[in-house]
């Protein structure tokens, strides 16, 4: 399953990101998903001037009747970078 997002940088500094494998989407029905891959295999950086960039993560499949999803997502760059959506 693929999940697109956009990032928005407002801050003053780039910001880099790397999803490590402590990243992973749960449904409401107590099912985990394992992150298997994301829109560059190497590390992103979102400059101030661009400010948005489009992303995507890949998933396993999701389970037949989950209807709600949390996404935890594990930055190699920051560890106080993870957070859920």
């Amino acid at each position: 399953m693929r999940w697109y997002f956009t990032f928005w940088n407002q801050t003053k500094d780039a910001l880099k990101l790397a999803f490590t494998e402590a990243t992973y989407m749960a449904d409401n029905l107590g099912n985990s998903y394992k992150f298997l891959a994301g829109k560059s295999t190497n590390d992103i950086t979102i400059n101030p001037a661009i400010k948005l960039m489009d992303y995507w993560l890949d998933f396993d499949a999701f389970k037949v009747g989950a209807t709600s999803y949390k996404v935890k997502l594990a930055n190699y760059h920051n560890p106080q970078f993870p957070f859920l959506i």
